[in-house]
């Protein structure tokens, strides 16, 4: 019972290393235009650190639609284009890790990978929100001919000359996911791009004859050369919502495996959230109620609250 406390209390107090390491990061987001007022200009610091986020997702029309609401009882996020002094964000002052060496605590290394897992899988799943355009789901398998499939600097390297030449010659956009084959050690990818970008062909079996999985065309890129391609084009009420969920879905399975130290690949020119910073949630909900929603107690007594709306 003992360990199972610890372990409940280490799953509470990485949330607040989670809005840290994502708050690290927010000098690399493109903001809305309509938001871009709320970081002009220098503020004091108990300005520019909030109670509450509000992360936006950006819509083909221009407009924003809101993904979901974040709350601490104390001022802990920053607004972006904002950054102390060292370029860091550091945790709250009353944070303490319970066992900084993980090397020695299992349960400790695995709610390390945990967290890292939670993250990337959030990132992915908003890339792939705020660019509805990544209307196609593609799977990539490396030849044998082309390279040893086990290899991973092997099959990156195809893939990266591919994915880099297509970024600057067609304006490809992408968030792809390597995974292991069933064997445990042959390298592919999965993952979603903007059909625009693409040279599509329709798959054909041997005998000539078009290609369909449950109903839906097949299709292959005409110009891969390192392997196999299949294509689906993604289409339906809420596409998108449901292709992020499957991917967000799909990145859990497998329980924290960084292959080449990557969790996903991403580029092109990519869309990202839109923020809005406030000191008290009623601010910023909106008038209708979230999908879902969580409460917990962290580190030194600080309360925190999630809400979400896709």
């Amino acid at each position: 019972q003992e360990r199972n406390t610890l372990h409940e209390r280490r799953k509470q107090n990485s949330i607040i290393l989670d809005i840290c390491d994502s708050m690290s990061s927010m000098e690399n987001i493109s903001l809305h235009p309509i938001f871009e007022s709320l970081t002009v200009g220098r503020k004091s610091e108990n300005l520019i650190k909030h109670n509450c986020r509000a992360k936006y997702i950006p819509q083909p029309d221009g407009s924003l639609r809101l993904a979901s609401i974040q709350a601490f009882d104390k001022p802990l996020f920053r607004e972006s284009g904002y950054e102390l002094s060292d370029r860091a964000v550091s945790p709250p002052k009353n944070y303490k890790v319970d066992d900084p060496d993980i090397s020695n605590d299992e349960d400790l290394r695995e709610e390390y990978i945990l967290r890292a897992v939670r993250r990337a899988k959030v990132n992915a799943m908003d890339l792939i929100l705020c660019n509805p355009d990544l209307d196609r789901f593609a799977t990539f398998t490396v030849s044998p001919e082309s390279a040893n499939r086990e290899d991973w600097d092997e099959c990156y390297q195809l893939m990266k000359v591919w994915l880099s030449n297509r970024v600057q010659r067609q304006g490809l956009k992408y968030v792809i996911v390597p995974e292991y084959h069933k064997d445990g050690k042959s390298i592919h990818f999965h993952g979603v791009l903007n059909g625009q970008a693409l040279n599509e062909v329709r798959a054909r079996r041997p005998d000539g004859k078009l290609v369909y999985q449950k109903g839906k065309a097949v299709y292959n890129l005409s110009d891969v050369d390192f392997g196999f391609t299949t294509v689906k084009h993604i289409t339906g009420e809420n596409a998108t919502d449901k292709v992020s969920k499957y991917i967000f879905k799909y990145m859990g399975k497998q329980m924290g495996a960084r292959i080449g130290g990557r969790y996903f690949l991403h580029g092109g020119k990519l869309l990202t959230p839109s923020y809005v910073y406030a000191d008290d949630i009623s601010e910023l909900l909106p008038g209708y109620g979230a999908k879902y929603d969580r409460e917990c107690t962290v580190n030194g007594g600080i309360k925190y609250k999630e809400l979400y709306y896709i």
